[in-house]
């Protein structure tokens, strides 16, 4: 009962995962807090991932000459319109160059973060093709945009978009015709289809203070032979403004991260038990003063085929 009630005082619940969409995330604890999941959630969402076209084209159909070997987490689009790789336009974009071709370009576009300054590697070819990807290896979670209201935070896109934004500016494109129709995909991870992501935040608080989100993950999630898979669990954790301020990311009590102001943000990958309630927790370190905020956003990587 205790810890019964430890739950039931919760401001904010994350229930586990279902094999289906989001709507059935806020159920598997709804024996420990009813009212509560009701009542308040953390900002929630699913992303799709499916695979580009070009990845079924063969060599006499022209593949372009995209690494995916090398990436990871991606976001893409086909515009319907050729890019000119070398205009001086398109290159000026890129912070750096690792290949220049006839009709491809690969190199990486400086993208700020709210002030975190972040590369992020973009492909464009002259087919209209443009991928904007993190190296395999790197956390889902590091796509977080933490260009958000700290009072309603959302998860509306990434800064994988903020790189394919970049992209368009040079080449002449609008992006607001083409934001719509990018997707994401996992080059690492294949099997994955889809990305369950819940975040929160945390403002001019006292040291101490913190937001919590309570977990659990069925066992069916944790066995290989089952669908749906958990196959990686992300963070990105995020502080804005002053370095003396300072939020951490707690899980079940254990400091996982902290991050200070001037450094704005981080991510890694955690772990948890499955069939066990879990507290996440976003927790003030060092005094938010005013204008001063926190931010958590947890990514799921999930195989449901």
């Amino acid at each position: 009962m205790a810890g019964e009630e430890r739950m039931r005082r919760g401001r904010v619940i994350l229930v586990g995962i279902a094999a289906v969409a989001i709507a059935a995330i806020f159920v598997a604890l709804a024996s420990i807090a009813p009212q509560s999941i009701k009542q308040a959630s953390p900002f929630s969402t699913v992303l799709a991932l499916q695979p580009p076209d070009f990845i079924n084209e063969t060599e006499a159909l022209g593949t372009p000459a995209f690494p995916e070997k090398k990436a990871g987490i991606s976001a893409y689009v086909k515009v319907n319109q050729t890019i000119n790789v070398t205009d001086p336009r398109v290159l000026d974009v890129f912070k750096s160059l690792s290949e220049l071709g006839e009709n491809y370009v690969i190199g990486t576009v400086e993208v700020n973060n709210n002030g975190k300054k972040i590369d992020v590697n973009v492909y464009a070819d002259s087919n209209g093709w443009i991928v904007a990807y993190f190296s395999t290896g790197t956390p889902v979670a590091a796509i977080t945009n933490w260009k958000i209201s700290m009072l309603s935070p959302g998860i509306k896109d990434s800064v994988l978009h903020e790189a394919i934004k970049a992209l368009c500016s040079g080449a002449g494109i609008d992006y607001t015709d083409i934001s719509e129709d990018i997707k994401f995909y996992h080059f690492g991870a294949p099997e994955a289809d889809k990305i369950v992501a819940f975040m929160n935040t945390i403002s001019e608080k006292p040291a101490g203070t913190s937001e919590r989100i309570y977990v659990l993950i069925p066992s069916k999630y944790g066995d290989p032979y089952l669908k749906p898979t958990l196959i990686e669990l992300s963070y990105s954790i995020f502080c804005k403004n002053g370095w003396e301020d300072e939020v951490g990311f707690y899980r079940d009590g254990s400091k996982i991260r902290t991050i200070e102001g001037d450094d704005r943000e981080t991510w890694g990958t955690f772990t948890l038990s499955y069939e066990d309630p879990h507290i996440l927790e976003l927790r003030v370190t060092d005094t938010l003063d005013s204008q001063d905020w926190g931010g958590l956003c947890v990514m799921m990587l999930i195989d449901e085929r």
